[in-house]
């Protein structure tokens, strides 16, 4: 399964339990929705960290990260984020588990269809999203962020806003990730 067909099923109304101490999980709420997909935090009293809740996905990592570790994104459901893994090797030497968590149908879902229409803005076709061609050329903390969205016109349009985290996903930067990952279809560069 694609990373980003794993981050489709993030809930951003969960619960960040990172830095918490504790084995209870009463008022933690994962990032995926519980009423339709089964879930369970890492068992603690077998050692785990309640964060402990790492799903695989099929996306490599395009390089290695720490010790040149082969590694593969995962969704951490129990925080909400993306992770690179260890995909063979974990702490200690011993063989690094996740959960599995698949999918099937389309496997073209999440491909971006981009068209650069000429005047600032590209289209994907995919996701029916227009996206500023260009930046804002310089970095911007968030309230700046959101001004600049709200005040940008570019030809004539002037409705822009920044985009949601989804919506940030879906603009086709995994690709830059498994650019190196000729096993994911990535090619080296």
């Amino acid at each position: 399964m694609f990373v980003e067909k794993l981050y489709s099923l993030i809930d951003f109304r969960g619960t960040d339990p990172s830095g918490y101490e504790g084995t209870s999980t009463d008022g933690i709420t994962p990032f995926i929705n519980t009423n339709y997909f089964a879930f369970g935090f890492g068992d603690t009293s077998a050692g785990e960290r309640l964060i402990d809740a790492q799903y695989w996905s099929s996306t490599e990592y395009g390089s290695t990260t720490i010790n040149g570790a082969a590694t593969a994104f995962g969704v951490n459901f129990a925080d909400g984020r993306i992770k690179g893994y260890p995909r063979d090797t974990g702490p200690g030497g011993q063989p690094f588990t996740e959960y599995v968590r698949c999918v099937r149908g389309d496997t073209n879902y999440a491909v971006n269809s981009f068209s650069d229409n000429g005047d600032g803005t590209i289209v994907d076709a995919e996701t029916g999203l227009m996206w500023q061609k260009g930046d804002s050329g310089t970095g911007l903390n968030w309230e700046e962020a959101l001004l600049y969205a709200e005040t940008l016109v570019v030809e004539q349009y002037s409705d822009w806003r920044l985009p949601n985290a989804k919506e940030s996903q879906s603009d086709g930067i995994h690709e830059r990730f498994m650019a190196g990952c000729s096993r994911c279809g990535g090619t080296a560069q």
